[in-house]
């Protein structure tokens, strides 16, 4: 699957993204973070947080730390 999407650049319509974001990266991630630091400077009103001791499932990894992040996420963010 990634040769076929290896082509597709998505970063230009990240810019039309104007709802708070929230990326969620596992420091383990086989994706590298400097993908997802891209993609959160991409986006005006987002946060990036790295979960520690998570690969790229950390909603499965990490489940606590995962919902905690984004109950307070939303919480903060009151949506």
């Amino acid at each position: 699957m990634s040769k076929e999407l290896s082509g597709y650049d998505f970063y230009p319509d990240l810019k039309n993204i104007t709802c708070k974001t929230l990326i969620i990266h596992g420091a383990y991630d086989g994706m590298p973070l400097e993908l997802s630091k891209k993609i959160q400077g991409s986006i005006a009103n987002s946060k990036l947080v790295v979960i520690k001791n998570a690969g790229h499932f950390p909603f499965i990894d990490r489940q606590k730390k995962y919902n905690d992040i984004v109950s307070h996420f939303i919480y903060q963010n009151k949506l």
